[in-house]
């Protein structure tokens, strides 16, 4: 059976341009809803963003703070450090008596005895001026000189036999050796090479 629209074709045409019309509108609709939860969407994103931008530098002041706070400890490391350098300067070359005295108290024998023990250094740390009254040909450091007695004259050449084993002593030297009333009484000196100094000794 066939049907005929029998109304006229300007009806028709304002009915097809609704129909349009209708589904125009309608996507256009759709189209700003998706727009608006898109943009709800970014702006949930850029709030939690800015906040987390906010605490990283919440974060980072505090850490500055505490940076600057710890920055005067590290001023007082490195003034500390500088002068420690300063001291190691001005004491590299310089003889080492406590190592020296005991040194020496370790190589007397038992049967010697020191009357007077006197210590020399060269005019400048780390010189090789020579040593007034040091033995022949030394360049040293510095100069032990000493008196003593004992019982007999092999004992004064035991004496200078171990002078010769402490660390950085050579050239030990009598210069008088006299025997009276039992009792032999020597003079002498043994110098010091730069392994005596502190930037020698270990």
């Amino acid at each position: 059976m066939t049907q005929v629209n029998l109304l006229p074709s300007e009806v028709r045409e304002r009915q097809k341009t609704r129909r349009v019309t209708t589904a125009i509108g309608a996507g256009a609709g759709a189209a700003v809803v998706l727009l608006g939860f898109v943009f709800v969407v970014q702006s949930s994103r850029l709030t939690s963003t800015q906040h987390q931008l906010t605490l990283q530098q919440s974060t980072n002041q505090r850490l500055q703070s505490q940076i600057v706070g710890l920055q005067r400890y590290q001023d007082l490391k490195q003034q500390v450090s500088d002068r420690q350098a300063v001291v190691t300067e001005i004491t590299t070359g310089e003889i080492q008596w406590s190592g020296v005295l005991r040194d020496l108290s370790m190589v007397i024998p038992g049967d010697v005895w020191m009357n007077t023990v006197t210590g020399s250094a060269s005019s400048a740390a780390g010189s090789t001026t020579t040593i007034s009254n040091a033995a022949p040909g030394s360049n040293l450091s510095g100069q032990l000189q000493f008196t003593g007695s004992t019982l007999d004259h092999p004992s004064v050449a035991l004496w200078l036999t171990r002078l010769e084993k402490a660390h950085g002593w050579v050239n030990s030297w009598v210069t008088t050796s006299t025997k009276q009333d039992g009792m032999v009484s020597f003079t002498g000196s043994v110098d010091f090479t730069s392994e005596v100094t502190s930037g020698g000794r270990q």
